[in-house]
């Protein structure tokens, strides 16, 4: 018999309620029910994640074997953050691309809140190296930025592109490269609701949406993760070469 999560997770919520409204006892309870809301999402996250690895044809791993931190700490998510923890790992091969998925839950060591955040990120590892690549949605600290000359690339062939997104690459000519005219109506069609970050540097590729991707969102990360990839084009990665 199959439970529904918002029935379950209402349910706990309404108890919290209640021990808040009864006062002094109900500290004990509070922490019994802290704990078991706690254990209950883990529960259905891990859940959601077991069905996608199984729907794909992966398998889960709770133990990070790969030390994907280390591996990865070049990259804009794990550079940017501190106290950073992953939670279980969808991990499997599709046409010689290692694929891994998984949520990170970290604290931002950079800015003035430091806040804590929590996202899933689709990482595709290739058997080429590609220079550095960071592209998300653009801030409005980043037009101030730009004033005082902290400038990212603009396409000048899609001016509505490059007020949408902030673009930053280690050579600028492999930016142009890649993203083509095509690559660039992709993202905007594909993540024209979603806050997407691509971020890319060596044999990596890494996107996520700045969220914890439910059932149906993870199936939308993994298909734009692989379709930006299957995209990406031939002379790009010739060039980085």
């Amino acid at each position: 018999m199959q439970v529904h999560t918002a029935f379950v997770l209402a349910a706990i919520d309404e108890g919290l309620k209640k021990y808040l409204i009864w006062g002094g006892e109900a500290v004990g309870g509070l922490i019994v029910l802290a704990i078991l809301v706690i254990a209950v999402r883990r529960l259905f996250r891990g859940s959601t994640l077991r069905r996608f690895a199984k729907d794909q044809g992966f398998e889960t791993s709770r133990r990070d074997t790969w030390d994907i931190p280390k591996k990865c700490a070049f990259l804009p998510v794990f550079s940017g953050s501190t106290g950073g923890k992953i939670g279980l790992i969808v991990h499997g091969a599709r046409e010689g691309v290692e694929v891994k998925v998984f949520d990170y839950r970290y604290k931002e060591a950079k800015g003035l809140f430091k806040r804590r955040r929590r996202t899933t990120i689709m990482l595709l590892e290739m058997n080429y190296s590609l220079p550095f690549f960071y592209l998300r949605r653009e801030k409005f600290s980043d037009k101030l930025a730009a004033l005082v000359g902290h400038d990212d690339i603009d396409f000048a062939s899609n001016k509505k592109f490059s007020s949408k997104f902030y673009v930053k690459a280690a050579e600028r000519k492999f930016a142009e490269d890649l993203m083509t005219s095509e690559m660039m109506d992709f993202v905007m069609v594909r993540a024209e609701k979603e806050r997407i970050n691509i971020e890319m540097s060596r044999s990596l590729m890494a996107f996520h949406i700045q969220a914890v991707a439910g059932a149906k969102k993870l199936k939308w990360l993994y298909d734009f993760a692989w379709d930006f990839y299957q995209k990406t084009p031939e002379d790009a990665v010739a060039r980085a070469r």
